[in-house]
């Protein structure tokens, strides 16, 4: 449930399509039911050690996350301006 909205960057004189990815599913976690909305909070959507994914609050996430983040591991989300945009993974 990702909305890949675009901008747009200039890059000396060039203008460069730049994706930018935001979770739009629900924000609570898996594991403890906390609802991710605060200003700078991190969100999970990821593998967990027990080989399951599932979507985790940062203090689950240090719990039982798997450690790796990018294809096949997971995505890290940071709420920003009342929305989770995708920052690693």
């Amino acid at each position: 449930m990702a909305d890949r909205s675009l901008r747009f960057a200039w890059l000396e004189g060039d203008v460069e399509e730049v994706k930018q990815v935001t979770w739009k599913g629900d924000r609570h976690c898996d594991l403890c039911d906390y609802e991710v909305k605060n200003e700078g909070e991190a969100f999970f959507d990821a593998r967990t050690r027990m080989g399951l994914w599932a979507k985790l609050c940062s203090t689950c996430w240090d719990k039982v996350g798997a450690g790796a983040l990018g294809t096949g591991h997971g995505q890290k989300y940071v709420m920003t301006n009342g929305k989770l945009i995708k920052v690693e993974g």
